[in-house]
């Protein structure tokens, strides 16, 4: 057999493959069939139509008409019109995909071609064989499983269907279980069709093309086990990097929030209203400015308890913003020692931008300096066994060993000899010097103004003063110059 005609449909009055039998207004076929035969009659509505069919050498069956004009026979209807309506042209169990351009034929899931070298000569027609044979109904069960259902879907169902009376499609699907016979199913609109032994011409439509069906082939649990496992295991896959990228992104989320919380822990200032803070410098008036420089002015002011403080104004002309300011109240925040001045807290309110720090009623560590009153600083316990005189020589020595020029610096012959020898003449350090975190200190008359530029890492704080602000802040190294022409290096740490 090369080409089937499908079954006579009753009702519409056509063979099921031949569906355009029934809007055709040419011919008519008519089926007749009994105990002793059958058969199907063929006659042309008008009888001056002239109409022959023809079989020819290539298998196809065509339908031709007499043009009497042209004097040639015109074809106006022929099957099979693809490759895949060649009756089992892929063999039992095979599959013909119609939109494929060169290899129409491929075995079902679970099935391997029968004879594997005609395949690879293109003759499909030996079909295919099953991988693992089915377990038959509630017989011994492969790994303690039952045979399975796999879903092919959008397709032309195989020839030689049986329909069985059902009340669902789960009865469908038992009762072509535990038949041994039963190859595959398919339930649709509330009809059970069932196929036993080899499935042919099964075909695989396009997926523009709608008129496919789907239908349950039955395997072995070998079979289906091992694409459930590999499904399952894409499942977990897909699961555990889900579950890992949202609590990795969870856990930073939670990191995030623990390191804000920790930054502004450790600066948690008071926050002052800029009111408040007004009221405080008496509408920062000019009597109680202290001094100015590269970051603002800086006034003293009085609190609402009562306690004097210093109060440093950013300028908008100093060209530094809150990215300076922050660091300088973290740096500040953070550090603690004697030295050090408190910082109260900051406002910050549309362009106001002020630091709040503790006012110094004794003056500051420059007005020790500054005043010739250096010895002040030295520890008491040092008093009787270092004169004056030894302090202020080592201030100096101490001062010309950090000069930025290298010119400008003694050597360790010279350091040492200044140490030793009391009647060696010290030159005067020619500018201020700079510490290693970079603190410099340039002060011109002790009377006058007086300005200092602290650099800490990349950020820089500009503070300006004056003698007795209080605004002195002694971290790890400072350096300071004077007029005198004496210079001070500390590490009080």
């Amino acid at each position: 057999m090369y080409w089937a005609s499908g079954t006579w449909d009753r009702d519409g009055q056509a063979f099921s493959l031949i569906r355009e039998m029934r809007s055709n207004d040419v011919f008519n076929f008519s089926y007749s069939f009994s105990k002793e035969e059958s058969y199907i009659n063929y006659s042309i509505y008008n009888s001056s139509i002239i109409s022959r069919f023809v079989l020819d050498v290539s298998g196809q069956i065509k339908q031709m008409s007499w043009l009497e004009a042209s004097h040639q026979w015109h074809m106006f209807w022929f099957q099979p019109k693809t490759q895949c309506e060649v009756y089992a042209y892929c063999g039992p169990f095979g599959i013909c995909h119609d939109h494929a351009v060169d290899r129409f034929c491929e075995c079902l899931p679970g099935f391997e071609p029968g004879f594997p070298n005609n395949w690879n000569l293109n003759d499909t027609s030996g079909g295919c064989v099953r991988k693992a044979d089915l377990q038959c109904g509630n017989s011994t069960h492969a790994n303690g499983e039952r045979d399975q259902f796999h879903r092919v879907s959008n397709v032309r169902l195989p020839d030689y269907p049986l329909t069985l009376p059902t009340s669902g499609v789960m009865q469908c699907e038992s009762d072509c279980l535990n038949n041994c016979s039963c190859s595959a199913y398919s339930y649709y609109m509330e009809k059970c069709t069932v196929w036993g032994g080899d499935l042919l011409n099964l075909q695989q439509l396009s997926d523009d093309n709608s008129n496919g069906q789907d239908f349950y082939l039955k395997l072995a649990a070998s079979e289906l086990s091992g694409k459930v496992s590999s499904s399952k295991w894409k499942v977990w896959l897909v699961v555990t990097l889900a579950i890992s990228l949202t609590s990795a992104f969870v856990i930073w989320g939670i990191r995030r929030r623990l390191r804000r919380k920790g930054e502004k822990k450790e600066v948690d200032l008071p926050m002052y209203s800029f009111v408040s803070v007004s009221a405080a410098t008496n509408n920062f008036s000019i009597e109680n400015k202290q001094g100015e420089g590269g970051f603002g002015p800086v006034y003293k002011g009085k609190s609402q308890k009562g306690y004097e403080v210093a109060v440093k104004r950013l300028s908008k002309r100093s060209g530094q913003g809150w990215e300076e300011l922050k660091n300088e109240a973290m740096l500040i925040a953070k550090l603690q020692h004697k030295n050090l001045v408190k910082l109260f807290g900051c406002c910050i309110e549309q362009d106001e931008k002020i630091l709040i720090y503790e006012y110094m009623p004794n003056k500051s560590l420059d007005f020790f300096l500054f005043g010739f009153r250096g010895q002040e600083l030295m520890d008491p316990v040092l008093e009787e066994t270092l004169p004056r005189h030894i302090l202020l020589k080592y201030i100096n020595i101490g001062l010309l060993c950090v000069q930025e020029s290298a010119n400008d610096r003694p050597t360790m012959s010279d350091v040492v000899s200044m140490l030793g020898n009391e009647s060696v003449h010290l030159p005067s350090p020619k500018q201020p010097a700079f510490s290693n975190l970079r603190m410099h200190g340039r002060f011109q008359d002790f009377e006058g103004k007086k300005s200092s530029r602290t650099t800490w890492g990349k950020s820089e704080i500009r503070e300006d003063f004056d003698g007795n602000d209080g605004q002195v802040l002694l971290p790890a190294t400072l350096n300071y110059a004077y007029p005198g022409k004496m210079h001070l290096s500390l590490r009080p740490f």
